[in-house]
């Protein structure tokens, strides 16, 4: 169960009150405490608050929900290529090569699949811009 302490201002460095309302803790799994803030607005307990709530309370989303499921997939095979040492020029640049540490299998699935993507996604430019009138 978790433990309440009395609602309190806590004051940072700075000298500003930063919040006001009640802290929880839960015992820790190696010894100590580990505490909680509560959202004053629905009194959940929560480990970040954003301005005094909690993101949820604030119909806030994280960034990967505001990602279309269409550019997901340019992220990923990004992602890919970032894994295989590739630092600049996107999708647009030629595959890198295998890193002498990375098992060929390995290599060849990565590469297959972020080909997979790369190709979805410029299937999926490829409507977009036929819908838009324009000629591709």
């Amino acid at each position: 169960g978790a433990f309440l302490r009395p609602p309190q201002a806590r004051k940072p460095t700075s000298g500003r009150t930063t919040f006001q309302g009640a802290d929880q803790w839960t015992p820790g799994n190696l010894r100590g405490k580990r505490w909680w803030f509560c959202c004053p607005r629905c009194w959940t307990r929560c480990a970040v608050l954003y301005s005094s709530r909690r993101r949820r309370c604030y119909g806030s989303r994280c960034r990967s929900e505001l990602t279309s499921p269409h550019d997901r997939l340019l992220l990923k095979a990004i992602k890919i290529r970032k894994r295989l040492g590739q630092t600049t020029g996107g999708v647009i640049v030629p595959f890198p090569e295998r890193t002498r540490s990375m098992h060929h299998r390995t290599y060849l699935r990565l590469r297959a699949e972020c080909t997979d993507l790369e190709q979805r996604f410029f299937r999926g430019e490829a409507d977009r811009m036929r819908k838009m009138g324009m000629q591709v």
